[in-house]
């Protein structure tokens, strides 16, 4: 008999299961968007499909149960949990079938997620009413999920693991509702009377408002991101606040309003939207004191955002969840509580899927995310004056007047501000409280994936910025790892013919994989947006995308792979951090295997891996899981405890310096090289820190895998405790004998000075005294000199140094050391130093710079005044041959032979000066001379 036959359930105890199923649907839900990001792409218009498919299923269910009230809830919830239970291997074979297994796909989707939209229409049938007491019920576990679900199930069970446990507990509401039958004879399904014009007007009203609302949605989403970051743990606070809005009200409306309060709901949401519009656009500047100062763990960072969500979402969801109760109630004037309930809900969530589809591809890459978010309140407007003006029981003006008022300040408001939207406060703080930003906006670009702009500073830096974090810029630590993430693999393999690169940026890596000339090269890139903006760098990678050999794949990285055609010689995986939502699954065993089974037999895979902003046992987990793939692995550190590029290969690869001078003989690569002081083949080797010998403390990691995708959860905790040095925790000291295995050509002479550079940068990170970091880094640059990272680190400090006036600690190793020495002996002269000094000082400038002009001339006028007259005579004479234009040295000259009594020779100087430089202090204190003789 079906459980719709069974006594009468009372409310609390079918608001108990419509909590219960509304948490374990959402959590299936939320499985289900991560295994379809995997399998068809994060921004493709396949997955997108898909996902619709999934709403439309729900849409149906929803929709049949309210037509059919004695259908088993049982049953349903049963099917659905053995549907949730075996999903993911069906999608993932449905994913490799091409566009055959997109509709397959699609088809299983509907099917599964047929049953969960029934939840609601059958309780209130089971109940008699309540709809908005339980859609509100429903709406709350689907809340209480979203949190546990991404805070504590995901990152501690996987995909597959939380799928079983939402099925278990649908699989208990199932069974208990079986079980609740009685003897009262079986409800029939009449077919239902033909519903009247007035309940067709409602709908179309109620769907204009849930489009409005989904878009709203997305909108706000894609603002707060900007705020604060785009991490699984933020995405999942947004989304949680939402949902508990959208129940809260719900609830309280159920309780407390009327039907015809629908039309005032809608003008007071597009009210409330107005105000939102306004404050998202500053949200940045409100937030970035509290990300500098108070974020320091994820639990701070839990709250900043919690409140950030609620300040921002809390009021239009309120008002928008307590739409339904308010709608469920007017249409129950012309159906039955059961389909009432149905259709609402078929129709909320088919107009929510338009919704969701049409602002993800249609309107944010047109109008952009306040273009968006203002579309949706105009909706709600017109929603509200429909329902108010034409829906009741006699025509008003009034609410079209209104809603025309609330319209008016939209011509009156100013586009988003760009710098203030992309200064990232989650990640920089705020950077610049209360001056002037100098930066110039180049570009800016909602698309489907991000919002991305181009900036550029007074110094001709321009920073490529997605959703607020720069990702690529023209500095020379941004240069070093975009250059060498190409050059190294390109020059380790030698002839590399069919490239592909995830990651376009700012075009650089693309451009350096040009300099060797290849046949073929496949660049992956999912931000159309992107795109775009790689253009404003053409003037520095001279326009990679306009090359014929390049073929642009505007997509999700795993899919272009999957599909890939033959096999290419090197892969370059270069996507964003891995903090960042959705870049798990692009480094995933999965994922490499993948990669691996389209490399050539002498291919290379190059994976950049960053150290910083991640905790120890992420770059663990992350190294062990390339590994695993590719079992023959040279690390190479493009920056200590920074930017690693790992090169990964299935058979045993060398570094042959034979091979790599070839590379650097190819002009354009040595020039490109140049930019970022590489010279030679050591300058590149000497970032050559490990070889698979070196990475047994990695043995134990855990592997990271699509199921898991654990690395997405552990990242975000070093981020957000503003982690450092986690490669210096792993990576053990340079191993000469280990890397000697794997070079051919050369000695390993680097590795000594590798390991003061390493000591330098944990000294600079731990704010060691100046004189330690130094010496440090003099160490390193003393033995290996071209360690371009060593010989920057210390002309780093030095520029520290000469900021404070220090020169003394500045050492002859440094490039600016004689003018440092120049700028000491100019201080002690103000200071009246002893000549003694002042020849010291001069001495140390020449065992540097023999030939330095200002230090002969210099050191000449400091022995005469000590009197050495002999030295002096010395000296001047080196200074008068090497500048013999210089109206100073011809000064000092005379004053020596004047002293030697050299009278004619001296004055013959001096009206050399004089005519070299009549105006200057030189020039004139020549004159003073003569005129005295």
């Amino acid at each position: 008999m079906p459980d719709s036959a069974a006594r009468p359930l009372p409310i609390s105890a079918a608001a108990g299961y419509a909590a219960a199923v509304g948490a374990s649907t959402l959590a299936i839900e939320l499985v289900w968007m991560r295994i379809l990001s995997l399998t068809f792409g994060s921004a493709s218009v396949a997955a997108g499909l898909v996902v619709a498919a999934l709403m439309l299923g729900m849409a149906i269910g929803s929709a049949w149960a309210g037509r059919r009230p004695s259908t088993s809830l049982g049953a349903a919830l049963l099917a659905l949990a053995a549907a949730a239970a075996i999903s993911p291997p069906v999608v993932r074979v449905l994913g490799s079938l091409g566009p055959l297994g997109v509709g397959a796909a699609s088809l299983f989707m509907i099917a599964a997620s047929f049953p969960g939209g029934m939840v609601v229409p059958l309780l209130v049938a089971r109940c008699g009413g309540h709809a908005g007491a339980l859609y509100a019920a429903n709406t709350l576990g689907s809340a209480a999920a979203v949190l546990v679900t991404g805070f504590v199930l995901l990152p501690a069970l996987g995909n597959q693991k939380t799928l079983w446990v939402a099925s278990a507990l649908l699989a208990v509401a199932g069974a208990l509702l079986l079980r609740n039958r009685s003897t009262t004879p079986a409800a029939t399904d009449a077919p239902p009377a033909p519903l009247s014009p007035a309940g067709r007007r409602i709908l179309i009203v109620y769907g204009l408002s849930a489009f409005a609302a989904m878009a709203s949605e997305i909108g706000w989403m894609r603002a707060l991101v900007l705020s604060i970051g785009s991490s699984t743990y933020a995405h999942t606070v947004v989304l949680g606040v939402y949902i508990l809005g959208l129940g809260v009200g719900s609830a309280a409306a159920a309780r407390f309003l009327a039907a015809r309060a629908f039309g005032a709901l809608q003008l007071l949401i597009a009210l409330i939207c107005l105000g939102a519009l306004y404050l998202l656009g500053y949200f940045p500047m409100l937030l970035g004191r509290i990300f500098q100062d108070r974020v320091a763990s994820l639990g701070s960072f839990s709250v900043t955002a919690l409140a950030a969500s609620a300040v921002a979402l809390l009021p239009p969801t309120l008002l928008i969840g307590a739409c339904f109760p308010v709608a469920a109630k007017w249409l129950e004037r012309h159906a039955t509580p059961a389909r009432a309930s149905g259709l609402l809900l078929a129709v909320a969530t088919g107009a929510s899927m338009a919704g969701a589809l049409v602002a993800s591809f249609v309107s944010i890459p047109i109008s952009g995310v306040q273009g968006t978010l203002t579309m949706a309140l105009f909706l709600h407007a017109v929603a509200g004056s429909v329902a108010l003006s034409y829906l009741g029981e006699r025509r008003r003006l009034w609410p079209a007047f209104a809603a025309v008022a609330i319209l008016a300040p939209l011509f009156l408001r100013a586009p988003w501000n760009v710098l203030l939207l992309q200064s990232g406060p989650y990640i920089y703080g705020d950077l610049r409280p209360g001056r002037e930003d100098p930066r110039k906006v180049l570009f800016a670009k909602d698309d489907r994936v991000a919002s991305v702009a181009v900036l550029e500073l007074p110094d001709g830096n321009r920073l490529l910025r997605i959703d607020g974090k720069t990702d690529a810029s023209l500095s020379q630590i941004d240069l070093v790892t975009q250059l060498l993430t190409a050059h190294l693999p390109m020059a380790v393999h030698g002839n590399p013919q069919r490239v592909a690169v995830v990651g376009l940026g700012s075009g650089m890596t693309v451009a350096s994989c040009l300099k060797y000339d290849p046949k073929e090269l496949h660049c992956i890139e999912i931000s159309p947006a992107v795109v775009r903006a790689s253009r404003c760098f053409n003037g520095e990678t001279g326009g990679p995308l306009a090359d014929p050999r390049v073929k642009l794949h505007v997509a999700d990285a795993r899919s272009v792979i999957a599909g890939f055609d033959g096999t290419l010689d090197v892969i370059l995986n270069e996507p964003s951090n891995l903090w960042i939502a959705g870049m798990a699954g692009l480094f995933t065993e999965e994922f490499y295997r993948s990669c691996a089974s389209h490399l050539a037999e002498r291919g290379l895979m190059g994976q950049w891996l960053h150290a910083y902003g991640v905790t120890d046992d992420t770059f663990r987990d992350a190294v062990a899981t390339f590994q695993k793939v590719f079992p023959h692995v040279t690390v190479w550190e493009m920056w200590v405890s920074g930017d690693y590029l790992f090169i990964g290969s299935k058979e045993p690869h060398l570094v042959d310096v034979a091979v790599l001078d070839r590379a650097l003989a190819r002009v354009a690569v040595a020039d490109d090289l140049k930019r970022i002081d590489v010279a030679t083949s050591a300058g590149l080797l000497g970032d050559l820190v490990a070889t698979t010998e070196d990475l047994g403390a990695f043995a134990g990691a855990r592997i990271q895998t699509d199921d898991g995708l654990h690395l997405e959860f552990l990242a975000p905790l070093g981020f957000y405790g503003r982690k450092r040095m986690p490669a210096l925790s792993y990576l053990p000291p340079v191993n000469a004998a280990n890397l000697g295995r794997v070079v051919r050509g050369r000695g390993v002479e680097w590795a000594e000075a590798r390991d003061f550079l390493r000591r330098g940068i944990r000294a600079v990170l731990e704010e060691k005294p100046m004189a330690e970091r130094m010496e440090l880094f003099r160490q390193a640059v003393r033995r290996f000199p071209e360690d371009r990272q060593a010989r920057l680190m210390l002309e780093d400090q030095v520029d520290q140094c000469l900021a404070k006036g220090d020169f003394a600690l500045v050492p002859f190793e440094s490039r600016q050391f004689v003018d440092a020495r120049l700028r000491r002996i100019a201080s002690l002269k103000t200071q009246s130093a002893q000549p003694g000094l002042l020849i010291e000082e001069y001495k140390q400038v020449l065992a540097v710079a023999p030939g330095n002009e200002t230090a002969l001339a210099g050191i000449s006028e400091a022995l005469l005044a000590a009197g050495a007259v002999a030295e002096a005579d010395e000296m001047s004479a080196q200074a008068v041959g090497k500048r013999p234009d210089s109206a100073r040295a011809r000064l000092i000259r005379g004053r020596v032979l004047d002293q030697q009594k050299k009278h004619e020779d001296a004055k013959a100087e001096w009206i050399a000066a004089r005519k070299l430089a009549p105006d200057s202090v030189y020039g004139k204190e020549a004159d003073k001379l003569l005129k005295e003789k």
